[in-house]
């Protein structure tokens, strides 16, 4: 997580979505860094988070729905969108979807994804009742680079450490 800071740190961006924000790790490293600058919304699918994480002390605004749900709209005009430790709870097929529609000309004007993953397989169920916290799927630094390439998403940046993978993605606007 340290790079992803520095990446937000030697940027200019104005505008950031979280999407998944769970207890906010994200939203805090954003604020650390540009403290109060940049326009920072999340987009969250269990309601309970928002209240248990105190998160509408973290982001600018807090929207409620799964992402995969949400309107286009919610997702336009950011310069940051960034997709921490979500895409292993959602089956492969919808994680490709979301990935491409944040990353694909006509749904989305960002210019840069931030994905992070775990590259270890974690079994993970429900928390508190959350079932949107259940690993469902696996990702490996291979099947990003794979996915990445077979789509023409340009990566911009990436790395690892012994527990994540996070990668820096372009946008293309439209």
């Amino acid at each position: 997580k340290d790079v992803i800071r520095e990446w937000l740190r030697t940027d200019r961006r104005v505008a950031v979505l979280d999407i998944g924000p769970g207890s906010g790790t994200y939203g805090k490293m954003v604020r650390e860094v540009q403290p109060n600058n940049w326009q920072l919304i999340a987009i969250e699918a269990w309601e309970p988070y928002v209240e248990e994480f105190n998160l509408d002390s973290i982001y600018d605004e807090v929207r409620i729905s799964d992402v995969r749900d949400a309107p286009a709209s919610w997702v336009e005009a950011f310069d940051y969108v960034i997709v921490g430790d979500v895409i292993e709870h959602m089956p492969r097929a919808d994680a490709e979807k979301l990935l491409l529609r944040l990353t694909s000309p006509g749904w989305a004007t960002n210019y840069k994804v931030i994905v992070s993953f775990p590259v270890l397989h974690l079994d993970q169920g429900p928390y508190a009742g959350n079932h949107y916290e259940v690993h469902v799927d696996h990702w490996t630094i291979g099947d990003m680079d794979v996915f990445c390439a077979k789509n023409g998403i340009r990566v911009l940046d990436k790395g690892h450490g012994d527990v994540l993978a996070w990668y820096m993605l372009e946008g293309r606007k439209r």
